[in-house]
């Protein structure tokens, strides 16, 4: 499952524990993988970890923001695991 974030990156879904889901933000245009969207127990929502290196600017930031609120606030369906292909 491909959520699109804006013109430039998207979010790729990988996998999934059941209650809490791993994603990867990816750069459209060279399909790099910029970092993951998992769930932080600690502060019991999801988090960005950017890969080391690399560099936003506020529109990106922006989607991932967005991204990041819609998953914590339970607006993104989570695909079951065995249902994916």
């Amino acid at each position: 499952m491909i959520v699109d974030g804006n013109k430039y990156i998207q979010f790729e879904f990988i996998s999934s524990t059941g209650k809490t889901s791993r994603w990867v933000v990816l750069n459209k245009s060279h399909t790099t993988c910029l970092g993951n969207v998992v769930w932080f127990s600690g502060w019991r929502q999801y988090v960005f970890q950017p890969e080391f290196g690399t560099e936003f600017n506020n529109t990106c930031l922006d989607a991932i923001s967005q991204f990041l609120s819609k998953l914590n606030s339970h607006q993104v369906e989570i695909p079951v695991l065995g249902r994916i292909s």
